[in-house]
């Protein structure tokens, strides 16, 4: 019975030292969850105490808990539910923003502000984009990640996220002599010696023969040739100067820098594996400051990189002169919703499918329909639909239909909601670029387009707006 009651006036001591961490501050989880761990606690000595013990002192501590909980936790809920509104207010006057995006090679991700709806002035670019380790679910045959970095600090501090899809392909192995193994050696037509370049560190460079710190000199015949490796395939390096000039190899931490002529000699069979570097993408990003968003946009692109691999961006001209195709694919971006004072924001996924109509020159016709929409990597449908009216003539490879109001007014995008229809004066804008993307057959590409990736900026009457990008195959 003593040790009952040692155990109790511990738990009632535990309780009102958690009540007290609630007096005169902003209730936080972090305060209100030691408080339901002593209510816990207590109500399990209360209830197995022996007959004969006082409990009178802990079951009022008990009820002054449970009740300091209860308001504690109401203000949680309210300070959530405040924040989730200012941040839905002002996302709300963000999603009219498009901004283009691309890969740098060394796989950063770079942002350009270069223009939104409204003609407000934008802010600088920003670069270098860290991916995030938590996995993000594939969109069909598109891949997903999160990237992330944060400038300044305190109220200064700016964050800066975005989530891309990317049809990159797996990396593929290639014979060291093929033309498609991206080694960039050159040896002479025919042979498979190849010369390896001096003068520049190169992280390709391998094998024990090279230095691990510091600088090493090769002029004896024993040291001019030995096993090594480049981009990970085997073979033989030879330095080929002169006995008196010899060549030198630098270890560095970009490095082995090489000095003089060497050459390399992969054995038989040897391949590399080579990234797709060369691949579309689309995505959202969001830029955020301490008072919550700032700029919101959607976007997609090609990485850019040129070589064998790479997608072609189809003109216009070279465009099918007539038939039809169907693409089919996956949609993601940002919402807002404002009914006067209440206001929600978020992510979404969506199913999106297109038609093009292929004629001559520049004539070709496309348009769409973004649906099935998921909220916030849920699976629930609001029963949303977007329609990227139908858009006649290519510029540049791209397809663009920009809403205007007036007399001769053009409808870009329309957002429908179950049987409603978007309110006249919702008039949106969507482009599209085409591309080919695959291997030539024969030394022949198909000028049937593979690929369409875009963007979209819908709204609903005067409290919804969304923008989004997609990506599609046929």
């Amino acid at each position: 019975m003593q040790a009952e009651k040692q155990a109790l006036d511990g738990a009632i001591t535990v309780a009102r030292e958690a009540i007290g961490d609630l007096v005169g501050v902003t209730a936080t989880d972090s305060l209100t969850t030691p408080l339901s761990q002593a209510i816990t606690t207590l109500k399990g000595l209360i209830d197995g105490v022996e007959h004969g013990t006082d409990t009178g002192e802990a079951t009022g501590v008990l009820a002054d808990a449970e009740e300091a909980l209860r308001i504690a936790t109401g203000k949680v809920t309210e300070a959530a539910g405040k924040a989730s509104l200012d941040k839905g207010k002002a996302l709300y006057g963000k999603l009219n923003r498009f901004d283009r995006a691309s890969f740098a090679t060394s796989g950063d991700l770079d942002i350009d502000a270069n223009s939104n709806a409204d003609g407000d002035d934008v802010s600088p670019s920003f670069t270098g984009l860290e991916e995030q380790s938590a996995p993000v679910s594939p969109l069909g045959g598109w891949s997903g990640a999160d990237y992330m970095n944060e400038d300044g600090k305190g109220d200064s501090k700016v964050t800066n996220t975005a989530r891309i899809y990317s049809n990159a392909d797996a990396p593929k192995s290639f014979s060291f002599l093929s033309e498609k193994a991206g080694h960039g050696l050159d040896a002479a037509e025919g042979d498979d010696v190849y010369t390896v370049p001096s003068d520049t560190a190169n992280a390709n460079i391998g094998g024990s023969g090279f230095p691990s710190g510091g600088q090493l000199t090769y002029r004896t015949d024993s040291s001019r040739k030995f096993s090594g490796t480049f981009m990970g395939a085997s073979g033989e390096y030879a330095c080929t100067a002169s006995d008196e000039t010899g060549c030198t190899a630098t270890h560095g931490e970009n490095g082995i820098t090489l000095a003089g002529t060497w050459t390399f000699t992969p054995v038989a069979g040897a391949t590399v594996m080579r990234e797709d570097r060369s691949y579309l993408f689309f995505g959202w990003w969001l830029r955020e400051d301490k008072d919550g968003p700032v700029r919101a946009s959607a976007f997609y692109g090609t990485t850019g990189v040129t070589g064998d691999l790479a997608p072609a961006a189809l003109a216009g001209s070279a465009l099918p002169a007539s038939g039809t195709a169907t693409y089919e694919g996956e949609a993601a971006g940002k919402f807002a919703i404002r009914y006067g004072d209440n206001a929600d924001a978020g992510h979404f996924t969506a199913d999106a499918e297109l038609e093009a109509t292929f004629g001559e020159g520049s004539n070709s016709k496309l348009s769409g329909t973004i649906d099935n929409f998921r909220l916030n990597d849920g699976s629930t449908d609001p029963g949303w639909s977007v329609s990227l009216e139908e858009e006649e003539g290519v510029t540049n490879s791209m397809f663009t239909r920009t809403g205007t109001t007036g007399d001769d007014a053009v409808v870009a995008t329309k957002w429908s909601m179950g049987e409603d229809d978007a309110a006249p004066g919702q008039t949106g804008y969507w482009e599209a670029q085409m591309f080919q993307e695959g291997e030539a057959v024969d030394g022949v590409t198909s000028n049937l387009p593979t690929t369409v990736v875009g963007k979209f900026h819908a709204g609903f009457g005067g409290t919804h707006k969304m923008v989004g990008a997609f990506g599609a195959t046929r």
